[in-house]
């Protein structure tokens, strides 16, 4: 037992002593390394830290620290003093370990919370609980491009490959709808038209080209835009999901809304398309 305890106790001061000559061994070797080199001090973020964009010069003290690195591992431009900065901000965001460069600093007031920032502005706010989704359309479907943010409007979907077949059906506006064969892979033998959305929400409309007035004279003719528009919409996420599934398998128009309701609205095709 006694011989035991010794050897443990043996074992134990072994250990140590190889886990001083090691350490030992080690700092020497990064002495040698450094040994020779000149030394400079430089001020970078913390590690485990993040610095967020617009972050001031006052602001990121506490979450740099000044350490001593080789002249040749010194980045261009590495500050030394946070006086070199005074009343500037961050233009990006800094990593953990990053050296402070002086070309990471820009005048506060210059600073953009978010790249949406630097974007037209909308004249219409998003409404709560709703997404924002843009369609491409052509002059004519899009109103002739008489179109402009806060407008309301009604979507209409046609498409041209149209069953009304039974066994491929969907609900919308609580009525039991076929699906269209050009969305289900089938031949399809007809065409469809609906008011898919009402009181849809234009909050943004960009064309290469607006339309214009013509020359005084000519009966208040409007120029129609040789351009395509992208009309954006703020819809709930059901209106997105049918909206993007007609865009995909068929074709939109849309149509000027002015009051709240348009009343009821079927399915047209060519067999009910001339009943009244």
């Amino acid at each position: 037992m006694r011989r035991r305890v010794i050897a443990l106790v043996a074992a134990v001061l072994l250990a140590g002593v190889g886990t001083f000559v090691l350490v030992g061994f080690v700092r020497t070797a990064e002495e040698r390394a450094v040994a020779g080199q000149e030394l400079v001090t430089v001020l970078q973020v913390l590690p485990d830290t993040t610095v967020a964009s617009g972050t001031t010069a006052e602001e990121i003290a506490p979450l740099i620290e000044a350490v001593e690195v080789p002249a040749e591992v010194r980045a261009a431009g590495a500050i030394t003093d946070l006086a070199e900065v005074a009343g500037l901000a961050t233009a990006v965001e800094l990593v953990p370990g990053e050296q402070l460069l002086a070309a990471r600093f820009v005048p506060a007031g210059e600073v953009a919370a978010d790249r949406r920032d630097d974007l037209p502005r909308r004249r219409v706010a998003v409404p709560d609980g709703l997404l924002e989704v843009p369609v491409r359309l052509d002059a004519v479907s899009a109103l002739g491009g008489i179109i402009d943010v806060g407008d309301t409007v009604a979507i209409v979907a046609s498409f041209s490959n149209y069953t009304g077949s039974s066994e491929q059906t969907g609900t919308v506006d609580d009525q039991e709808i076929a699906i269209p064969d050009s969305a289900a892979g089938g031949e399809g033998s007809g065409q469809a038209t609906r008011t898919l959305i009402q009181n849809a929400l234009v909050i943004e409309v960009q064309a290469d080209t607006a339309p214009a007035f013509a020359e005084e004279g000519s009966g208040g003719v409007v120029l129609a835009p040789a351009s395509t528009f992208i009309v954006t919409f703020a819809l709930d996420p059901a209106d997105v999901e049918r909206l993007v599934f007609a865009t995909q398998y068929g074709t939109l128009y849309l149509a000027q809304q002015t009051s709240d309701d348009v009343g009821e609205t079927g399915i047209v095709t060519i067999e009910n398309v001339f009943q009244d």
